[in-house]
């Protein structure tokens, strides 16, 4: 009876693809995705109100538009990594071509699942 449930709790946790092992490491990986995408889209936040121009922004200013507190530094990173930002000479970071491209594409698709439809930047239609 014991190696039964032992078989059962085994089997419960390491299922492929849905065990709790994997619901776990897939619950991490999205939030991971999540934090990336909201600071690229608050970088581009930030980006569109120069109009134009290149302007860098800091860590605490990307951080304090939203609930990625602590991670904000990771997820610039990575971004760069992705060639999706760059820090300026002056330390601050900006998106590239590429990273405009896919905050747009974020944005976008936020919107199309939005049930109000409102922008996610402005708030509005």
């Amino acid at each position: 009876m014991l190696v039964a449930t032992g078989v059962v709790v085994v089997s419960i946790a390491l299922a492929p693809g849905r065990g709790l092992v994997w619901q776990a490491a897939r619950h991490a990986r999205n939030r991971r995705q999540l934090r990336t995408e909201t600071v690229l889209t608050d970088l581009y936040a930030l980006g569109i109100q120069h109009a134009g121009q290149l302007h860098g922004h800091d860590a605490r200013s990307i951080e304090a538009l939203g609930p990625t507190r602590g991670a904000v530094g990771t997820a610039l990173q990575q971004l760069a990594a992705r060639g999706l930002a760059e820090q300026l000479p002056a330390g601050g970071w900006t998106l590239t071509d590429g990273g405009r491209a896919a905050a747009k594409s974020v944005l976008r698709h936020r919107r199309h699942t939005d049930p109000d439809g409102l922008d996610p930047v402005t708030g509005g239609d």
